[in-house]
């Protein structure tokens, strides 16, 4: 990085949580007379990346909704910097999720784990989501909840945790094949903050010239033991709040 600070380039950083390591790199490449470029691909932590420090040149966001959200959250005068920029990772997914013209299978709910801890400092974490959607499942005796572990995440210890969890509901299982196959089956879709989210969203916009075309939208829904965030296009960013 610091050979292009040096030759006055443009720095281009992403969306993470580590918000002071983002902070200190933006505020290293003005010092250096850089441009800067900060790139969300996701809803959420607008404000936090940034601080009270000065934004980037450039902001570029996925869509409209993420363009409001972020006024909403950073103000006004965020305005000139954001650029508004498709997110073709959700497109593409969305386009095979719609591929692969599967049946629903009703009663099956789909839960999609983020890899967060305890100690990421986030306010939520993985098996509080996941003891949540279990006590909700429990609730409904048909029901069959279908666990995806993040890609980062430990299969065993989320097993594990199943296994803990839902000693007395025989309806969940772990998911082991592939999350867009997953959103295809499922009657619902629960998440944290997953971008998978999103792409259920895009589905029922894909579907939008067929018949009952808010199909993802209608299987993609709030649980009210999440503080949730939700926009007017069903991107939806749930976070268990521990107590």
């Amino acid at each position: 990085m610091q050979s292009a600070l040096d030759a006055g380039g443009t720095l281009l950083l992403g969306s993470q949580t580590d918000y002071r390591r983002t902070q200190s790199r933006l505020e290293a490449a003005r010092a250096a007379g850089a441009a800067t470029v900060f790139v969300f691909d996701h809803w959420k932590n607008y404000a936090e990346h940034f601080g009270r420090h000065a934004l980037p040149d450039v902001i570029v966001v996925p869509d409209m909704i993420a363009h409001e959200q972020f006024l909403a959250a950073v103000g006004s005068h965020g305005a000139p910097h954001l650029r508004v920029l498709p997110h073709p990772g959700i497109d593409a997914a969305a386009q095979r999720v719609a591929a692969l013209g599967a049946q629903v299978r009703k009663g099956t709910i789909a839960l999609l784990l983020d890899p967060t801890e305890p100690q990421d400092g986030l306010g939520y974490d993985w098996r509080g989501s996941l003891a949540s959607a279990l006590a909700l499942a429990e609730a409904r005796p048909a029901s069959l909840l279908l666990v995806k572990p993040h890609p980062r995440q430990n299969v065993d210890a989320v097993k594990n945790e199943i296994a803990a969890l839902s000693r007395n509901h025989r309806g969940a299982e772990l998911y082991h094949g592939e999350t867009e196959s997953l959103i295809s089956i499922a009657e619902e879709v629960w998440g944290m903050t997953t971008s998978a989210l999103n792409v259920c969203a895009r589905c029922g916009q894909a579907d939008s010239k067929l018949p009952g075309r808010t199909q993802c939208e209608r299987r993609t829904r709030l649980q009210p033991s999440y503080r949730t965030v939700c926009n007017r296009a069903m991107t939806l960013i749930q976070r268990w709040i521990t107590k």
